[in-house]
């Protein structure tokens, strides 16, 4: 299996803040209760590594 490394664009960061928000909703609605909360949250791994999963187009989990 190969894996690319890229750098977390911003359209990245919110896919994947919806997708954080969407999922924990049902059973811990307080763990990202916002787009914006979850966006916070990204931006502050993005300091570290930071790995996502991208289909072929590069959209994450859209």
């Amino acid at each position: 299996m190969d894996f690319t490394l890229h750098d977390l664009g911003d359209a990245h960061v919110e896919a994947a803040a919806r997708l954080l928000v969407d999922v924990f909703r049902a059973h811990w609605p307080d763990a990202f209760p916002s787009v914006a909360e979850a966006r916070a949250e990204i931006e502050e791994l993005r300091a570290h590594i930071l790995w996502v999963a991208l289909d072929g187009d590069g959209a994450c989990w859209d």
